[in-house]
């Protein structure tokens, strides 16, 4: 590759050159490109450490696959670990590249995803060049074709192998996190207590979820309104049978009160024109004993 002339821009954090105007290239050929699975537990990491750190820590700067430069003025002193966490600088802006000596820091945690070829490096000439030259803090090997990890932690000035606790986990002090295997994801991250921390699929596909979930209880909520809807209208229904029933039942019972006064009225007639034809059978009586009377008088 080759190295374009001096910069003649101002310098800017990060930028393609250095406050020496020289430039540091951000990508080179990869001899061994990164499988599926590895580069899709790249990008996760990447994600997962910027979702757990970046709420937590105002200077603290997340990236993967990009170059750090540890020597001023020489370009060719550099490695791009798969991901890494430096704390002490601002998140912003992105790097084009790393430069030590112009952030005033080196990275506290370093991974490296291994595969055939790149793990005599990983496990060779990279782990003094962490321990030693960038006096990172933690670093973890992840050895996909193994599917393993190895995690060294900083003691004494030393990288010491950290062995797996018996979850099969390992504690981050760096990043206050755990990390342990996981088929399919290959590797998980969890936040401080323990929880799992997801990627941008599994929280898209838990929102997909909640969002079907969602709908469902949507739908649910509608049955039920649409029930009670049709209980409310079939209880109005009976409110309004009742209603007529105790209408006609009222109706009948004035028809009832009506036809006994009725009944009342005319057995009081009844009985008035069998008083009535009472007296008169009476003056009957009366009259028929005086004519009778008459009739002896006069014959005598």
């Amino acid at each position: 590759m080759a190295e374009p002339a001096a910069a003649t821009v101002p310098w800017t954090r990060g930028g393609p050159y250095g406050l020496d105007g020289l430039f540091y290239p951000s990508e080179e050929e990869r001899e061994s490109p990164h499988s599926g699975g590895s580069f899709r537990l790249m990008f996760y990491l990447y994600h997962a450490l910027r979702t757990l750190l970046y709420g937590r820590h105002e200077l603290a700067y997340v990236a993967a696959n990009q170059f750090i430069y540890y020597e001023p003025h020489d370009p060719r002193a550099n490695v791009a670990p798969d991901v890494w966490v430096c704390y002490g600088v601002p998140k912003e802006p992105e790097r084009y590249s790393f430069r030590t000596w112009e952030e005033g820091a080196t990275p506290s945690f370093v991974v490296e995803i291994s595969s055939r070829n790149s793990r005599p490096e990983d496990r060779g000439r990279k782990l003094p060049l962490y321990q030693d030259v960038l006096r990172c803090q933690e670093y973890l090997i992840y050895d996909e074709e193994r599917h393993e990890f190895l995690f060294y932690r900083r003691e004494n000035q030393r990288f010491r192998l950290v062995p797996p606790g018996p979850d099969g986990r390992v504690y981050s002090q760096e990043l206050e996190a755990w990390f342990g295997l996981e088929p399919g994801l290959l590797m998980r991250v969890y936040d401080p207590d323990g929880e799992p921390v997801r990627w941008a699929e599994e929280l898209h596909e838990l929102a997909a979820f909640e969002r079907r979930h969602a709908q469902e209880e949507a739908r649910r909520a509608e049955a039920a309104l649409h029930e009670l809807d049709v209980q409310r209208q079939r209880a109005e229904e009976e409110r309004q049978r009742a209603e007529e029933e105790r209408q006609r039942a009222e109706t009948e019972r004035q028809r009832a009160q009506e036809e006994r006064r009725r009944a009342e009225a005319e057995h009081q007639q009844a009985q008035e024109e069998r008083r009535r034809a009472a007296l008169l059978e009476a003056e009957l009586q009366r009259l028929r004993s005086e004519l009778e009377r008459l009739r002896q008088d006069s014959s005598s």
